[in-house]
């Protein structure tokens, strides 16, 4: 049986919610809510959008009911600066890999670099973002490279 849009999105915030203190995978909450990963995905995406933009409020006035931007989000880059003091204080390891892969280039099967494979060149693989030549090399996929120059954008000492 389908669910509707909103079912869904109430039942992952509910879980994600529930479980604040740990960073969870779209596996992970694909298992748990019993939603397919493709399902999570689309809807991570489309919490992501909305949180992004202002906070909506309705207006009741007289039988009209209205809605508008409101808070804190409606003031430009305060939602930017909020949201990263709040949940990403200091870069870590795998935004640390990420942007020096940027840095150095490594977009690409040709430019590729050897690096030690830690558990976040894994992770990277498992994800998606990184992908390993024949030789053992490592590069940002198209996807991994987008992560990594928001990475730089949140972290712009990155850059360095």
């Amino acid at each position: 049986m389908r669910k509707d849009a909103l079912e869904i999105v109430t039942e992952m915030m509910d879980y994600i919610e529930k479980h604040n203190d740990v960073a969870l995978s779209k596996h992970r909450i694909s298992q748990e809510t019993g939603l397919r990963p493709e399902t999570v995905g689309r809807y991570l995406r489309v919490i992501e959008e909305a949180q992004r933009g202002p906070k909506i409020i309705e207006v009741k006035t007289g039988n009209r009911v209205l809605y508008k931007a409101h808070g804190l989000l409606t003031m430009p880059g305060m939602g930017f600066q909020y949201a990263k003091q709040k949940y990403f204080p200091q870069p870590d390891e795998s935004a640390e890999l990420y942007a020096q892969l940027l840095k150095s280039g490594a977009f690409s099967p040709q430019n590729a670099v050897k690096i030690k494979q830690t558990k976040e060149v894994k992770q990277g693989m498992q994800f998606t973002h990184l992908k390993k030549t024949k030789d053992g090399r490592v590069y940002l996929t198209r996807l991994g490279k987008k992560i990594a120059e928001g990475t730089i954008e949140l972290y712009p000492g990155l850059s360095d």
